[in-house]
């Protein structure tokens, strides 16, 4: 409103000066001979009467009024001293001569200091603006004034005009101004958009080992990423090193869990190993590999609550041994329950006596009913079993093991889980058995210094 309101100001005064101008050096080549006879219409026939109409027309024309449209008028009046009104004698409009006319301000300062004076422009409801120059004249009775209007419609238009043009300039500016923030914002920001996505990134998929793609330009952040890619490899190396004692831990667990068992010696790694070759067949995910890794490893670990007695039993168990020993599974759930970190595994050590038809323990669990992970347990600690030597059998071949394990796919055992079983080429198994060999000596030596009393 400012900006209009000193542009409105500043174009009413130029056009107000530019016909204050234009009336002062018009009137200079006029004259008032035979304009006192002029004062009745019928005087229209009088020479005084055309030769003033012909020099206002050569006033319009040499001031190129004719070219504006009719947007400006010129005019003769008189003003009389003693009754001091104000009347017309000549118009190109054909006005009535002698035609009284409202008397303005600017005619009496006109006449008083004998110039030029021009109408107040910043009337918004004025239609036109007038300016009067005194003509060189005799009589003293009579004052001969040359009167130019102007009509403010052209000035109002052009006014908008330029109004329009500071509006859309401002719009255009704000438009760059806003776009060209949004350019600079995204430039700005968009380093720690990236950072923050990658954050999120890390956080949803536990993967540390992702980069933040910066602008070289970026340095800052570059500083910000090369100290955050610090932080994650300090705390990478700590979980490592957490991971590393955890799994220590548990090794240790179920390997006093081996030496006190009589079953062979490194069972609990070799079927650990042997379900996630399985689980690698079916395309595990990874959330399901560690759930199948912990239970695997401590399948039996409710196996501490089981008497030595019955646990350690060389010959059959009686029935009330096996009701005693058909309690493990309860007792590992109860144990990991209260073990955060391993919760994941009581799905195998819970689930792992279930079998596929229905007549397994501890729930009779059938069918997709027994978690994934128990279903593939099932069939390792088969192989392992068939190929292990126990005190009740000899250990069998690896032939032996499939052709025994696909007859029982459908009854204890999952068919899914047993197709992706045989297509494990026997080298496989072999290798695992060999790496696993060494645990499984040094248990049996440590199993026999238990049984010695050291």
């Amino acid at each position: 409103w400012l900006i209009f309101s000193g542009l409105r100001a500043r174009t009413y005064q130029y056009t107000a000066e530019s016909l204050l101008q234009t009336a002062t050096t018009a009137a200079i080549g006029l004259h008032t001979n035979g304009l006192d006879g002029l004062r009745k219409p019928e005087d229209r026939n009088k020479p005084a009467y055309r030769e003033a109409r012909t020099d206002l027309r050569a006033v319009y024309e040499r001031n190129h009024f004719a070219e504006e449209g009719h947007w400006t008028r010129v005019a003769l009046v008189r003003f009389n001293r003693d009754s001091g009104t104000l009347s017309l004698v000549t118009s190109l409009e054909n006005e009535q001569i002698g035609k009284l006319l409202p008397l303005q301000d600017e005619v009496y300062r006109a006449v008083a200091r004998q110039e030029a004076a021009v109408q107040d422009g910043s009337d918004e409801r004025a239609d036109w603006l007038i300016a009067y120059a005194p003509l060189l004249q005799s009589s003293s009775r009579d004052v001969y004034l040359l009167r130019l209007e102007r009509n403010l419609a052209p000035v109002r238009r052009e006014l908008l005009g330029h109004i329009g043009t500071i509006v859309l300039g401002a719009l255009v500016g704000l438009a760059l101004a806003l776009v060209g923030g949004w350019i600079v914002t995204q430039q700005i920001t968009k380093p720690l958009r990236n950072f923050v996505d990658v954050m999120r990134l890390m956080q949803s998929t536990g993967d540390f080992d992702m980069r933040i793609d910066l602008h070289p330009e970026d340095r800052d952040m570059t500083v910000v990423e090369h100290t955050f890619q610090s932080l994650v490899r300090r705390m990478q190396d700590s979980r490592e090193r957490e991971e590393q004692t955890y799994w220590s831990t548990l090794q240790a667990l179920v390997t006093a869990l081996d030496v006190r068992d009589n079953e062979t010696a490194g069972h609990s790694m070799r079927v650990t190993r042997y379900s996630l070759t399985i689980g690698e067949r079916m395309h595990l995910k990874p959330e399901m590999v560690e759930q199948l890794r912990q239970g695997a490893l401590l399948h039996d670990i409710g196996k501490i609550g089981v008497p030595d007695a019955v646990l350690r039993k060389a010959g059959k168990l009686d029935a009330e041994e096996w009701k005693e020993m058909r309690k493990h599974p309860a007792i590992g759930r109860t144990f990991l329950e209260e073990i955060v970190f391993l919760r994941p595994a009581m799905a195998v050590v819970y689930c792992h006596h279930e079998r596929w038809d229905g007549t397994g323990y501890p729930q009779r669990l059938e069918g997709d009913a027994i978690p994934l992970a128990a279903r593939i347990f099932a069939v390792a600690d088969a192989f392992d079993a068939i190929t292990s030597k126990r005190y009740y059998n000899e250990a069998r071949s690896f032939h032996e093991a499939q052709v025994e394990i696909e007859a029982c796919a459908g009854t204890p055992f999952n068919p899914a889980v047993v197709k992706a079983f045989l297509t494990i080429p026997e080298k496989v198994f072999t290798r695992i058995r060999q790496e696993t060999s060494m645990a499984g000596v040094e248990l049996e030596r440590l199993r026999t210094r238990a049984a010695s009393g050291f």
